[in-house]
């Protein structure tokens, strides 16, 4: 018996037009109503799954 079905999909990179980086800040829209803010000093980000959304493929 295969559980391929309980399998979830974990995409942590967004759609590149869904992504505004200016300077240190990053913005990201993650649904049409969860935008995710981010603030690095170095201007370094991380792409990681985020357990509030894991379908970043989604569309807008």
């Amino acid at each position: 018996m295969s559980l391929d079905y309980l399998h979830l999909r974990f995409d942590p990179i967004a759609d590149p037009a869904a992504v505004v980086t200016a300077g240190n800040v990053r913005f990201t829209v993650l649904t049409s109503r969860l935008p995710r803010l981010e603030y690095s000093p170095t201007g370094a980000f991380e792409d990681r799954t985020i357990s509030s959304c894991s379908g970043l493929g989604e569309p807008l």
